[in-house]
């Protein structure tokens, strides 16, 4: 039982990047690619997909991520302002 109770604790840790870490690591790969999907993000700040997604949601409800792509294949760029680009660029669209 002791080694379940280690196992979930270090999961849940692992889940638990901030807020702050996921920008830094957003701006770090931004640098280098100019969009990304759902798998890049999961795979960058290593999430799970459900959480990945979760995080999704709330860089775009914040205005620092825009969905280019389409709503069942999104592709993901930031936006003016965020993660290196001039807050001057034009804003993203489709």
């Amino acid at each position: 039982a002791a080694v379940e109770e280690l196992v979930a604790t270090a999961t849940s840790v692992a889940e638990k990047v901030s807020e702050v870490e996921i920008d830094m690591l957003l701006k770090e790969y931004f640098s280098e690619h100019q969009m990304m999907t759902r798998r890049d993000f999961q795979e960058v700040c290593g999430l799970a997909r459900t959480t990945a997604k979760m995080h999704l949601v709330r860089l775009r409800g914040e205005g620092k991520l825009v969905n280019i792509g389409l709503r069942n294949q999104p592709m993901y760029v930031p936006a003016p302002g965020y993660y290196g680009v001039s807050r001057d660029a034009a804003h993203p669209s489709r």
